[in-house]
């Protein structure tokens, strides 16, 4: 394959140039360049022990894998990282093969070992130990024993050298278990301990281990964990599994039995990698199972080999943001596959683009209802998201500014070049989402200019650039030592993608490498030229500049999709436009976004992004910092909305199972005022809110309501559904002037009451409309101030204004709000702080007082705090219901 690098010298690359090149590189930092030098081809192997070889045999007669051995000793890999230089610091590392080597490009490195360290502590200013226990080298077993200090007592040996030399030393616990525990001895010895789990650096500070424990994600290696080649042997219909099978974890086997029925529901081949099969002959698959199994590949080959697949499953054993995720997720998602997951709550805070599996219908879902476009396009927005901050470049910078051996992170500039300074240009420089950058003319790219930037890009008015596209180009440096990245392929051209190039085809769609090349050469280049040592990136974020209409569409639509935006782009961009993308009356959607006066400049930018994208979607913009809720950009949405039923959906939510879609057939078949389904709610606790069962259990078993709704609002104790599980005609909000209250919190529940007691007839749906991302247990703690409360104030009088109209103030009072009171209102008094005490108990104590005469009381602690509201004994409340 020409195209193939495995790694070059130094001098192979600095001979490796055209003419066009800059003769003078930066010599300066020629010792710091990370260069991957030339390793000895290992012919790939697909082993499994001798007990499981009849599933290998299987595994190797299918065509899939009759040619993988020459496909992987030909698959392209890093030839280094022009964006980044190793660190100053001079580093040992006493760890396993797999860490050295993903550690081992960040600075001058070292391998320790109990036979060198003597030697080695001369040459090194610190020393960085780094294991999990359950995976221990065999030079160090025992480590870990309950039993014996043995091997313990050695590695403090070679601590305590280290620290009589002056070195830093530390521990890098690589453990998601309470396996660090019989490492006391030993961290007690070192200046800092990092862990990858932040309930294990709790507990090491409360016991008093070490002091100084920090959380450190694990990272990527860029020449190891990269999207180089990802495109040439994808299999469009493979999932791969890459998980060990135990037959007592019940949790376990359900989420794994998720990922590989909802994978071949969806008529994709699932394939399983038993990661501990040669560990535990009794731990094997289950017989039915069997079948998928497939022979590992030697670790040299593992992710080129995961490349050729387009789906990798991920299961994580905890979902709470105090247990680490799934160790190996920083490194699929840089592969660029697509990655399922079950929920871990910080998986989807940082990483929106890994779609959440919480059924076999649902990942049936993902994986039959996008087309390559979207799928490729998710692919590559989790390279770009993994490559933002999580490399190993990023964790050293972070291990080292923790021990006061810091130097800055580089900032690689950038300056963009451009004939003219149009409108629209500098609309495109403006919304780039690279923050080092300068738009210059060219008439000002001079050979001393040029020396003040990293990178150089040529922008052109006739094309439409998009938000990522300079961020994505500038990650092509960070994964190869290229002079040059490129879209080869773009707009209606093809060509090689994610690999390496010899040509530059357009020069306004290239990043180049500042000091490779003379200023006066990039100004002429004409395309397309020869030039070597270049790398091809997707073919996204480029399209032809849009020629405006003389009159906007006028497209008609089915229903109309309100989404209320703020500060939450992000979401709005990886989960809740995608989940949209997958329902089948995605086309058929007027989508609203209404953006609620976002305060960064990356939300609005994705709104207009979508806005561009995608003909049925719509943008609207409060421009004054934002209302306080959801509500303003709601109600504006009924305004601005242009068909006969509405549904809603917030960014950070996902629509599920085509659930809008069944909603709308029955409501424009059974010609009813309000549809209503259920959610499926995520946090500590996964659960299924079944309004609909509830609410037919007081209508007589029956999924149609007729007459008088508020009845069945009355029977259910004002039970009530989420707003975004529902369609409602607009006629039913408009004709009865229901307007959700603005910068309330509660809102929404209040909205659903008036639409159930407004309408003549509603049908039920038992399905899953949509998922709602609730906070994870623990994760509000001291975040709860007196605003909070302030919000469900201004809520209680239109309420009860509602309840008054109604007649059910006192139903509601006796049937509701009790329970409402204890359970929520109570609950989050008790994590306020005291600084924020006394406002927020007298705004509770108003809450109360709206519905206390009407309130049967029932629970004592709503009793106690009834007799202390009375004889105003703020300070007494303060004690008794505040946490803090």
């Amino acid at each position: 394959m020409s195209n193939t690098i495995f790694g070059r010298t130094k001098n192979i690359l600095k001979k490796a140039t055209s003419t066009i090149f800059e003769k003078s590189r930066e010599k300066r930092y020629e010792e710091r360049w990370i260069i991957n030098s030339p390793s000895v081809k290992v012919e790939p192997r697909f082993t499994l022990k001798e007990f499981n070889v009849k599933y290998e045999n299987e595994a190797l007669k299918s065509d899939s894998y009759s040619n993988h051995k020459k496909l992987l000793l030909d698959f392209p890999v890093s030839n280094g990282s022009k964006y980044y230089l190793r660190h100053t610091v001079k580093l040992g590392i006493l760890s396993d093969d797999p860490f050295f080597h993903t550690y081992e490009p960040v600075a001058k490195t070292k391998r320790v070992t109990d036979q060198n360290y003597q030697t080695i502590s001369e040459e090194t200013d610190l020393l960085l130990i780094a294991f999990d226990l359950e995976n221990l080298p065999t030079e160090w077993n025992g480590l870990g024993s309950s039993k014996s200090d043995v091997v313990r007592k050695k590695l403090v040996k070679i601590i305590q050298h280290f620290k009589s030399k002056s070195k830093k030393v530390v521990f890098y616990s690589l453990d998601d278990t309470d396996l660090y525990k019989r490492l006391e001895l030993v961290m007690k010895e070192v200046d800092a301990v990092f862990t990858i789990q932040q309930k294990n650096a709790d507990s090491i500070v409360s016991e008093n281990i070490n002091q100084n424990v920090h959380v450190l994600k694990m990272g990527i290696n860029p020449l190891i964990h990269n999207p180089i080649g990802t495109r040439l042997h994808k299999y469009k219909n493979k999932s791969a599994l890459y998980e060990y099978w135990d037959p007592k974890n019940t949790k376990r086997k359900t989420i794994l039995n998720t990922f590989i029925n909802g994978s071949i529901k969806s008529q994709n081949e699932v394939v399983l990698y038993d990661t501990k099969l040669s560990q535990n002959e009794s731990n094997v698959y289950p017989e039915d199972l069997q079948k998928y199994l497939a022979p590992n590949v030697n670790e040299q080959y593992k992710y080129s080999y995961l490349k050729f697949f387009q789906t990798i499953f991920l299961y994580n054993e905890n979902k709470e943001k105090y247990f680490s995720y799934h160790r190996n997720l920083h490194h699929y998602m840089a592969l660029g596959s697509t990655l399922i997951s079950n929920y871990h709550s910080e998986i989807h805070n940082r990483f929106p683009n890994v779609y959440n599996a919480y059924s076999e219908s649902e990942i049936k879902e993902i994986l039959s209802n996008y087309n390559d476009n979207d799928i490729y396009e998710n692919q590559m927005a989790g390279v770009r998201n993994v490559y933002k901050k999580d490399t190993i470049f990023d964790r050293f910078h972070e291990l080292c500014s923790k021990l006061e051996l810091d130097e800055k992170m580089p900032q690689k500039r950038i300056a963009v070049i451009t004939e003219e300074k149009t409108e629209h240009v500098l609309s495109m420089f403006s919304y780039q989402t690279y923050p080092y950058k300068d738009l210059l003319l060219e008439s000002e790219l001079t050979e001393s200019k040029k020396s003040q930037y990293d990178m150089i890009a040529f922008f052109k008015d006739e094309y439409q650039y998009g938000e990522f596209y300079l961020e994505d180009l500038a990650n092509g440096f960070k994964y190869t030592f290229c002079d040059y990245i490129t879209k080869d392929s773009y707009l209606h051209t093809e060509g090689i993608e994610h690999n390496y190039v010899n040509q530059v085809k357009d020069k306004y769609l290239t990043l180049f490498w500042a000091s490779s090349f003379k200023a006066s050469t990039l100004l002429k280049i004409e395309n397309p030229i020869d030039v070597k040592n270049g790398y091809s990136i997707d073919p996204f974020e480029v399209e032809e500049k849009p020629v405006p209409l003389s009159e906007p569409k006028n497209k008609s639509y089915k229903l109309t999709m309100i989404i209320p935006i703020y500060n939450n782009g992000l979401f709005l961009l990886n989960k809740c436009m995608q989940s949209l993308k997958r329902s089948s009356m995605f086309n058929e959607m007027e989508i609203l976004l209404i953006d609620d006066g976002s305060t960064d400049q990356f939300t609005p930018n994705m709104v207009k992004r979508l806005s561009r994208q995608y003909d049925n979607v719509k943008s609207f913009f409060f421009n004054d910092g934002g209302s306080g809720s959801a509500s303003r950009p709601r109600n504006k949405g009924i305004e601005l909305m242009t068909t006969d039923y509405v549904i809603y959906l917030d960014p950070d939510n996902e629509a599920v199972c085509d659930g809008y879609a069944k909603l709308y057939k029955e409501i424009t078949t059974n010609d009813v005022d309000l549809v209503v389904g259920n959610i499926y709610r995520v946090s500590d606790r996964e659960m299924r809110l079944n309004y609909v069962n509830a609410v037919k259990s007081v209508n007589d078993g029956q999924d149609m309501i007729e007459g008088n709704t508020t009845k069945i609002l009355v029977d259910s104790g004002f039970k009530v559904a989420s707003i975004q599980a529902l369609i409602a005609k607009k006629s039913l909000i408009t004709e009865n002037n229901i307007i959700m209250v603005e910068g309330a919190a509660g809102e929404d529940s209040l909205f659903f009451e008036e639409l159930v007691t407004y309408s003549n007839k509603i049908k039920l749906v038992n399905e899953d409309i949509h998922i709602y991302y609730a906070e994870v247990e623990g994760s509000v703690v001291n975040t709860v101030t007196s605003k909070f409360f302030r919000k469900y104030m201004i809520v209680q009088q239109p309420r009860v204004n509602f309840l008054n109209k109604h007649g059910l103030l006192e139903a509601y009072s006796e049937k509701r709000f009790e329970a409402y009171f204890k359970d929520w209102i109570l609950e989050k008094l008790k994590l306020v702080k005291q600084n924020e005490a006394l406002e927020s108990v007298k705004l509770t104590c108003e809450i109360w007082d709206y519905y206390k005469d009407y309130v049967k009381i029932t629970y004592p602690v709503v009793a106690r705090f009834d007799e202390l509201s009375k004889l105003k004994e703020y300070d007494e409340i303060i004690a008794e219901y505040i946490n803090s």
